[in-house]
């Protein structure tokens, strides 16, 4: 997990250390201002998501599956 900030640079060290190894939970960017950075990992394997998407999953669950 890394905030937006450091995106650029973190995710092309962790693709150079770990090719498409691991994926990266990007934080601190609502307004997906890494978009173009993600875009590009994601073009080299790697799987990249905004924290924001991954509550909206979980939240989005939570309507599907009353009482948990």
């Amino acid at each position: 997990m890394i905030h937006a900030s450091l995106a650029a640079d973190v995710i092309e060290q962790v693709w150079e250390d770990c090719g498409t190894e691991v994926g990266v939970l990007i934080v601190g960017d609502p307004g997906k201002e890494q978009h173009q950075v993600v875009q590009d990992a994601e073009k080299k394997g790697m799987l990249v998501k905004y924290w924001e998407e991954v509550w909206t999953g979980a939240e989005a669950s939570k309507k599907v599956m009353p009482g948990k």
